[in-house]
């Protein structure tokens, strides 16, 4: 099953051969980067993708429309329930995937992604200029320039966000964001 990185963070989707990519919490960023603490995504991530080969693909210029509803199914990338719409078209893109591992580079880039599962549902647009970011199990790290409009609510709260600008609040969390760069306490 083919992703891709469409993360506000994040997900991130971080479609991410990730959607995993949706909303995360524990939140350090600074200047359009941060390092996460995943729960609800970061679960998805370990039960979909414990067995997933190797994959890596590097793109000139890429655009992706696709739709995908599956879980329940012992296959890689299939386990976890989830219904997924999902646009997103750029400039360079570098990524590779071993299990639970993924990082991934993008140049210029544009998507929108709609996600729902059992733990969570979002509903995002992203624009960015460039954007690293790598993924083992729980713990996402990005760096980036770009803004997010969309919303996110689920187990870790709602997250509402509009150009880059908004807030999370959530179980013993609460959140600003003010153009790419987000101050969270809890």
């Amino acid at each position: 099953m083919q992703r891709v990185g469409v993360d506000g963070a994040n997900g991130e989707v971080e479609d991410d051969d990730n959607p995993d990519t949706v909303r995360r919490r524990s939140v350090l960023r600074v200047g359009g980067g941060s390092v996460e603490l995943t729960m609800s995504s970061g679960i998805e991530n370990i039960i979909d993708n414990y067995d997933r080969p190797t994959e890596s693909k590097a793109v000139a210029g890429y655009a992706i429309a696709k739709t995908e509803k599956n879980g329940l199914v012992d296959k890689h990338g299939e386990r976890f329930p989830k219904a997924i719409a999902l646009a997103h078209a750029g400039v360079g893109h570098v990524y590779v995937a071993w299990s639970v591992f993924v990082a991934e580079a993008k140049g210029p880039n544009a998507g929108v992604v709609y996600k729902a599962t059992p733990l969570n549902i979002s509903a995002f647009a992203t624009a960015e200029l460039c954007s690293a970011s790598t993924m083992l199990g729980l713990v996402h790290a990005k760096l980036g320039l770009g803004v997010d409009t969309g919303a996110s609510f689920g187990i870790e709260g709602l997250t509402v966000m509009f150009l880059g600008t908004g807030f999370s609040i959530g179980p013993g969390t609460l959140g600003f964001r003010f153009l790419g760069t987000e101050i969270r306490i809890g």
